[in-house]
């Protein structure tokens, strides 16, 4: 393969990673604006105690069962302000980055085509779209878990 015909082909397969990440922002941005489960109130409260007292205070006590992903929200709060949609809208991205994260593994694992048509099924996946629209920490537990079993798979498959 030429230089010329390997650009090509970066350049190709960057595109397709980028068109995924926007597919899913727009299919993920509809109804954000849903009314609230009782299990996102656990993120939304607890990130505006930590942007008021630094705690993680919910009612009489802490909700550090997720600490990290609250101290995240929390800050988002503190650069765009303090609304649900700020919350989902992470939610989204991070589902995103999943969908491209797929692509690209697969891509490399099981070819173009079949990484592509994998990720579209993975996008408009009814549980995907519900931890992408979803103030909780799944969305970021399944990027994590997947660059993980990737990792594994590679490591394994290199012997």
């Amino acid at each position: 393969m030429n230089h010329q015909t390997q650009e090509s082909s970066t350049i190709l397969k960057l595109s397709i990673g980028f068109g995924l990440f926007l597919l899913s922002q727009i299919v993920y941005s509809f109804n954000l604006g849903h009314g609230l489960y009782v299990d996102e109130l656990y993120h939304l409260l607890a990130a505006h105690s930590v942007n008021i007292d630094g705690t993680l205070g919910l009612a009489d006590g802490q909700y550090v069962r997720t600490e990290l992903y609250t101290r995240f929200i929390s800050f988002l709060f503190r650069v765009f302000g303090e609304s649900e949609s700020v919350a989902r809208i992470s939610s989204s991205v991070i589902t995103g980055l999943f969908i491209v994260a797929v692509f690209f593994s697969l891509r490399r694992i099981i070819g173009m085509k079949e990484a592509f048509l994998s990720a579209i099924v993975l996008l408009v996946l009814p549980s995907t779209i519900y931890f992408a629209q979803f103030i909780r920490f799944y969305a970021s537990h399944q990027l994590v878990f997947w660059v993980g079993a990737i990792m594994v798979f590679v490591i394994i498959t290199a012997r």
